[in-house]
């Protein structure tokens, strides 16, 4: 498995061009795709989406459980902030992280799924969902690329979500509502709230970054930023506006999903 992930790591996916083509050609399907208001809608199979939602859940508790213990290890060691931002995730550390953040990055590729499955059942993607996907390919290939050392932002707390996100699809794709989703929403958008302060700390610790790191983590925390207020938007909307029935004009009703 490391020499597979050794590989991957250093593989031509790993370009800025792969990155770039990957997100335009996601863009040209929704464009290609994407359904008129008289369309009826197509159903899919269930079990084509349970296994994709199943795979990708399980795919984000094994980047979990690879990639925390090792951060809970080097918040333990380190004596300071500063300690941890200088010594974390550099040099030997990341060359054991980056196949798990390389890896992760990868699978942003795959989660385009998500929107296709939309677009074959005639239904139309949330722009939340659009841009988070476009983005987490862009901001994590410049987080892998550059070495930063907060990527471990990223890949631990986003898979961690994902693990309860996906699994939470994957019921319902059997007509099974669990009472997460909420909670799931809340955990989201607490992860951006967190990860934009703990990045904004590296900042704080001279030395912590180079040039092309800061310029990476400044572009990942402009994206998150965005995603955490299409996030509260989109809670807005589907619980509050839920709840006292708004029916104002500019009022759209809730994303069949948001992954």
């Amino acid at each position: 498995m490391k020499s597979i992930l050794a590989r991957m790591e250093s593989s031509t996916m790993m370009t800025g061009g792969v990155a770039l083509m990957g997100c335009i050609f996601y863009i040209v399907t929704m464009k290609a795709f994407w359904p008129s208001k008289s369309d009826t809608r197509r159903p899919i199979s269930r079990v084509i989406v349970f296994l994709h939602n199943i795979l990708l859940m399980v795919f984000s508790i094994w980047i979990f459980l690879s990639t925390a213990p090792d951060l809970f290890k080097y918040f333990i060691r380190a004596s300071s902030w500063s300690d941890f931002a200088l010594t974390a995730y550099q040099d030997a550390e990341w060359d054991q992280f980056a196949p798990f953040a390389s890896a992760f990055y990868l699978s942003k590729f795959y989660e385009f799924i998500d929107t296709w499955i939309i677009l074959y059942k005639r239904g139309r993607p949330e722009m939340l969902q659009m841009f988070h996907h476009v983005g987490a390919v862009i901001t994590m290939w410049a987080d892998v690329v550059t070495k930063c050392p907060a990527t471990w932002i990223f890949v631990v707390f986003n898979s961690f979500i994902h693990t309860f996100m996906y699994a939470y699809y994957a019921l319902t794709s059997l007509h099974i509502r669990p009472p997460w989703k909420m909670m799931i929403t809340a955990m989201q958008i607490m992860q951006f709230i967190i990860g934009i302060g703990v990045s904004y700390a590296y900042f704080a610790v001279p030395g912590a970054l180079n040039p092309r790191q800061t310029m990476a983590i400044s572009l990942t925390q402009g994206y998150v930023g965005v995603v955490l207020y299409l996030f509260i938007d989109f809670a807005y909307r589907t619980y509050y506006c839920k709840t006292v029935r708004c029916n104002k004009p500019g009022h759209r009703s809730p994303p069949e999903s948001c992954l």
